[in-house]
Formats: structure tokens, C-alpha cells, sequence
């Protein structure tokens, strides 16, 4: 399951990208969208197929129509990811502008009229040679935002398939991370250790709040699920 999602996961983030990108620099918004549905049904694809060779190959009977829907599941889902990226775009903008608005009231910033004319006026309407500041790029404020969407994206398709398979096969699973820099400390803890479905670990982070559930269903986690036979863990916690 890492291997796979480690494969898949950097044309994601590419493709989301690439996406709020062409939002950011106001193309076409139906072509745009288009555009990253048509790609986002292509990863689908490739990555489902290549969870059903995982699956093979570690002799876990899986069901294809199933894997089929919740990744068609997935893929519609998409929809609702482009718009959210669509809606932090304008908001992040609308932010910028109404920073360049102040400055410009306050200090009349050649810099800051110059963006303005850029945001509002047509090309045939700037005057030639302008220079875009950094501050209004899409790389400083919007870039690193849509490749974690990009990245969470990814790591859904193959946890909603993944879940669906392991808990079909029985009552217990064995609690896996990504085995990096990113996994938080409590779920280091959970590493290896076997739960019930029906008694999932419970974690409590630095600033005391408690989260009660499986594999990939706390913010951000991208850990999962593997068959087991070893005695689960009834009623645990951790503590960062």
C-alpha cells in the first residue's frame, strides 16, 4: 500500500496543481474544469489498477466491482475538490487585494497601484513592461496549499479502497503508517499494534484534544489498514 501510494502520489499533486494554476490565472473556468476531471479519471484508473495487483500479490481476495465503485465514488468526489481549490483561490486573492488596497490608501505604493492595474484592467489597458510583484504569485499563495489537497486526494482513493477490502476480511486489522517525517507521534504509537473494528484506538494530541477512529479518518492521516493475526488492543490510548 505505501509503494502504491507513494507511485501515484506525485502526478496528483501535478494534477491539482496544474488545476489551481489555470483557476489562479483566470482561464477558461469550463475548459479548466474539464481539463482536471479528464485527468483526475486517468490516475483513477492507473492507480486502481495498480491496488488490485497489490492485492494479488499479497493473496487478499478482493471483489473488482467493489474496488470499481468506491473509486468511481472517488472520482465524482472530485468535483467538490476542484471547487474547494476554486473557492481558496478567490479568497486568497481577495485577500491580496484588499492588503494592496490599504497600502495604496495609506502610502499610495507605486508597487501597490501597479498590482491593482494588473488585477483589474485588461492587457490592452496596463501599460507595457509592468512587472508583477511576488506577492500576488501563484507560487506564494497558492501553490503549496492545492499540492496538499493534491496529496490528501491521492491518499483517499487508495484508504477508501484499502478499508473497503481489509474490512471485509474480518473483525480485526493491523494499524500501518506512510513510515515518515510526517506521521504524528500518536500514530507512531499505533504502528503494528492489532484493533477491532468494532474498538478503535483512541489518540490525544499535545493540546488535549482526543480522536476516536481507524486508519485515515483523523485530519490529515494518511496511515492504514493490513490483515492480521495478532490479539488486538482493546479500549487503548495514546498520548503525544
Amino acid at each position: 500500500m505505501i509503494n502504491v501510494f507513494k507511485k501515484h502520489e506525485p502526478a496528483y499533486k501535478r494534477i491539482v496543481r496544474r488545476f489551481a494554476f489555470d483557476i489562479w490565472e483566470n482561464l477558461d473556468r469550463d475548459e479548466v474544469f474539464k481539463a482536471f476531471m479528464n485527468r483526475a479519471k486517468s490516475f483513477k484508473i492507473k492507480y486502481e489498477k495498480d491496488l488490485i495487483q497489490y492485492y494479488q500479490e499479497k493473496d487478499i481476495k478482493i471483489y473488482r466491482g467493489t474496488i470499481r465503485e468506491k473509486a468511481n465514488q472517488w472520482l465524482n468526489n472530485q468535483v467538490n475538490i476542484a471547487e474547494s481549490v476554486e473557492i481558496i483561490a478567490k479568497a486568497k486573492k481577495d485577500k491580496v487585494k484588499d492588503e494592496l488596497f490599504q497600502d495604496f490608501i495609506k502610502t499610495g505604493s507605486p508597487s501597490a497601484q501597479e498590482l491593482l492595474n494588473k488585477i483589474y484592467l485588461s492587457e490592452s489597458e496596463q501599460k507595457k513592461g509592468g512587472q508583477v510583484l511576488k506577492v500576488f504569485s501563484f507560487a506564494d499563495n497558492l501553490e503549496d496549499k492545492a499540492e496538499q489537497i493534491g496529496s490528501q486526494a491521492a491518499f483517499d482513493l487508495g484508504e477508501d479502497i484499502n478499508h473497503e477490502v481489509i474490512s471485509g476480511l474480518g473483525e480485526k486489522y493491523e494499524w500501518r503508517t506512510q513510515e515518515d517525517r510526517k506521521v504524528r507521534s500518536t500514530h507512531r504509537k499505533l504502528n503494528g499494534k492489532a484493533f477491532l473494528y468494532s474498538n478503535p484506538p483512541t489518540t490525544v494530541d499535545e493540546y488535549g484534544k482526543e480522536h476516536t477512529g481507524h486508519p485515515g479518518t483523523d485530519w490529515g492521516c494518511r496511515c492504514y489498514e493490513i490483515p492480521t493475526n495478532k490479539k488486538p488492543r482493546i479500549d487503548f490510548v495514546v498520548r503525544a
